[in-house]
C-alpha cells in the first residue's frame, strides 16, 4: 500500500468558514495544484470523507498517516483546538523522523496558510515559513468578487508550487505512520474524556 491523499486539510472548523473553504480555497487549490502537478490531487477534508457512524478519531489519524502532505489553515482558533493541534504535531513528527526541515533536506511536509491574525504564534513554529492570506479570507466572498482574483492569483503563485514541490519530496509511505496517526488520535479522544462526542469536534 501506498499514501491514499495527496494533501490533508487542517482548518479548524466553523460553519461561516466552511462556505468560503468549500466555494473558494479548496476548489482554487486543487485546480492549481493539478494545474503545476500535471494531475489532479487527492484531498483529504474530515467534513467531506468521514461517514456517520465511522470511529472518526481513528479515521482521522489513519487519513493522516497516509497523506503525503499537511496544507494548515492557521487562525488562532486552531491553536486552540486539540484536534489540529495533534495533526499538526504528527506531520511535524514525521517530518523530524525522516530527517526533513535540516540542513541537509530543507523541504517541508507542513504548508502553512495564514488566515487570520497569527501574530504570536505558538514556540517552535515562527520559524516556519508561512503564506500570508489574511487579505483573502473573507466568510461573505462573492464567487465573481475582485477579491477571488486575487485570491485565485495568490495559491497560482505561492501556495500551489509549495504544495507541489512537499509532495514531489515525501518520504516513502510507511505502514506505522496510518497505525500511529490512528492510535494517537483514539488516545486523545480518551483524554479528553468525551465518550459521548460522536462528530468530529471543531464548532
Amino acid at each position: 500500500m501506498a499514501y491514499v491523499y495527496d494533501i490533508f486539510l487542517s482548518y479548524k472548523r466553523h460553519r461561516e468558514s466552511l462556505r468560503w473553504l468549500d466555494e473558494h480555497f479548496q476548489p482554487l487549490l486543487e485546480y492549481y495544484v493539478e494545474e503545476h502537478a500535471g494531475e489532479r490531487p487527492k484531498v483529504f477534508r474530515d467534513d467531506q470523507v468521514i461517514e456517520a457512524g465511522d470511529t472518526w478519531p481513528t479515521q482521522l489519524g489513519t487519513a493522516l498517516g497516509s497523506s503525503r502532505v499537511l496544507v494548515a489553515l492557521w487562525t488562532k482558533t486552531y491553536f486552540h483546538s486539540h484536534w489540529c493541534n495533534r495533526e499538526l504535531a504528527l506531520m511535524a513528527a514525521r517530518e523530524r523522523s525522516v530527517g526533513l526541515r535540516s540542513a541537509k533536506r530543507p523541504h517541508s511536509l507542513v504548508i502553512p496558510v495564514v488566515l487570520h491574525d497569527c501574530n504570536d504564534l505558538p514556540q517552535g513554529l515562527a520559524e516556519r515559513q508561512h503564506v500570508p492570506m489574511h487579505d483573502y479570507f473573507n466568510v461573505s466572498m462573492q464567487r465573481e468578487s475582485s477579491l477571488r482574483e486575487k485570491l485565485a492569483n495568490l495559491i497560482d503563485q505561492k501556495i500551489a508550487p509549495a504544495v507541489v514541490a512537499a509532495m514531489r519530496s515525501a518520504p516513502r509511505w510507511k505502514k506505522t505512520w496510518k497505525t500511529d496517526g490512528a492510535d494517537e488520535m483514539m488516545s486523545q479522544f480518551q483524554r479528553l474524556h468525551a465518550p459521548s462526542q460522536k462528530k468530529v469536534p471543531r464548532l
